[in-house]
């Protein structure tokens, strides 16, 4: 009687090892998932030229060259690079489904890349496009694209990052003439800013000096004012 007790508690101490096993594997499993290394890093998107400070969302259309070779006016170009990455980048965008596609949507129009240093592979610039719409007027103020930069790691794992910047059209000033005020834009502002997606800003240097405050003449005082007006409004 005591023997074929014996074995029952011996098949369910068998049982509980088992379990037991089992329930440390799963366990262990999901421990290595959960530290799984993933490369700490991400796109990062400056001002070319260095003059803004900090990560940018967004960049004007109307992309234009600097006076010198090699100059970036201010916000004329984007820097991407990827800090304390390892291995090859390929440069491109999403697409609507989430997925990497090489290069830019419409070459030309959504802008292009161009490397920023004879062998830089973790970083490049943007270039946006030289006009909003190319392919003719729009009453879109702003579109967006989703830069992406996938990196085949020394592993063979490849992962990719990607950052949604903002096209925006070029802001558009508008500068009355003497005898005149921004009344002068009454019906043209309103087709720009309604019609075509233009942000506009009317500088008025019709009233006072900008310094003293005292009377111009409607616009037909010292140059000088007028000047320092529309330098101000910009």
């Amino acid at each position: 009687m005591l023997r074929r007790a014996t074995y029952p508690l011996l098949a369910v101490a068998a049982a509980c090892v088992l379990l037991g096993t089992s329930a440390a594997r799963a366990q262990d499993s999901t421990r290595i998932q959960l530290v799984a290394k993933i490369p700490p890093v991400s796109l990062s998107v400056t001002d070319a030229s260095g003059v803004i400070a900090g990560e940018v969302d967004g960049i004007a259309t109307d992309s234009m060259a600097g006076a010198s070779p090699g100059e970036t006016l201010l916000g004329a170009q984007l820097h991407l690079s990827i800090p304390g990455a390892e291995g090859s980048v390929s440069w491109g965008h999403r697409d609507v489904s989430g997925n990497f596609v090489a290069d830019l949507p419409v070459s030309g129009e959504d802008g292009s890349f161009a490397e920023s240093a004879p062998g830089a592979t973790l970083e490049t610039h943007y270039d946006p496009p030289l006009e909003f719409d190319l392919a003719g007027p729009s009453n879109a103020a702003q579109r967006s694209v989703a830069l992406a930069a996938r990196i085949q790691q020394p592993s063979g794992s490849s992962i990719v990052f990607s950052r949604e910047i903002v096209l925006v059209k070029p802001p558009v000033v508008l500068v009355h003439g003497i005898s005149l005020s921004p009344v002068s834009w009454v019906n043209f502002e309103p087709e720009f800013r309604n019609n075509r997606g233009f942000k506009t800003f009317a500088v008025d240097h019709s009233g006072g000096s900008y310094n003293s405050g005292a009377p111009t003449g409607g616009g037909n005082g010292d140059i000088h004012d007028s000047y320092a007006f529309v330098r101000g409004g910009m």
